[in-house]
This record gives structure tokens, sequence and C-alpha cells, in this order.
């Protein structure tokens, strides 16, 4: 599968997004802007993702969409610290075209109190002129 992906000689140890072949860096972008969030790390390709992208290219073996968005909530339920859900995008999809849920659907409110640059905290001052804002702080 290595081999099928990556430039000759480039695929052993750290296995960098550079040294993809065209196609799969191709589809490995589309996955990383539309599939998969990542929040750090865009510069290499990690294991999990080594034969999805094989069977994008080549069309086997195949992947279940079950398999893969059970297989990525598994994971993210038994990783300390992990706060994403990946397929968020596809799971929604679905959920949509199911009409499970409708456009007039609004997720859950968060509670949340407007950002005021007066009321920073203590220690802090804000002055503001015509030409400049100015915030400092006191021994913070």
């Amino acid at each position: 599968m290595l081999a099928a992906m990556f430039l000759p000689g480039t695929f052993s140890g750290t296995l960098y997004r550079r040294n993809l072949k065209i196609e799969a860096k191709l589809l490995l972008t589309i996955c990383i802007l539309n599939v998969i969030p990542r929040r750090g790390d865009k510069q290499e390709v990690r294991y999990p993702e080594i034969p999805v992208l094989y069977s994008l290219l080549h069309g086997s073996p195949r992947f279940p969409i079950r398999y893969l968005i059970m297989n990525h909530l598994w994971i993210c339920r038994n990783k300390v610290g992990r706060s994403i859900i990946l397929y968020c995008r596809i799971i929604t999809g679905l959920l949509k075209q199911f009409k499970a849920i409708t456009s007039e659907d609004k997720g859950a409110g968060k509670r949340h109190k407007p950002f005021d640059i007066q009321r920073m905290g203590i220690g802090c001052t804000y002055d503001q002129s015509e030409r400049y804002h100015k915030l400092k702080s006191e021994g913070q």
C-alpha cells in the first residue's frame, strides 16, 4: 500500500504528505478539508488513513462507511483529551438526507457572555483615542 501511494524511496520512517504521489495528496487534502477535521499535524500521514487512501485510489479493499464512522467514534471516545468527532460533516449530511434533522432544527445553545474589552479583568486598563487603542496589564 505504501509503495502505491508514496514516491519511490520515501515511505520508510515518518510518512510526510509532501512525499505522496499527486493523486494521493489530492485525496488526502480533500479528506482533511471536508471529512476529517485536524487541529494540527497536517504535515504527516497518519497510519489509519493509509488503507482508506489506498481504497479510494484503487477501489479495493472496500470499507463500509459505517465501519469508518464507528471506528473513529470509538477512537474519539477512548482517547483521553480528544474533543473532536471525526466525520462530523458526513454524519450531518446523512442525518439531513434521511430527514432526521431539518433546516429549522437548531443546535443546543451555549451560554455565551459577549466579549467586552472594557471588562477584561482585574489589573487591565484600556484607553482609546482617535488614533490608538492601549491595553495595559499591571503586573500580569
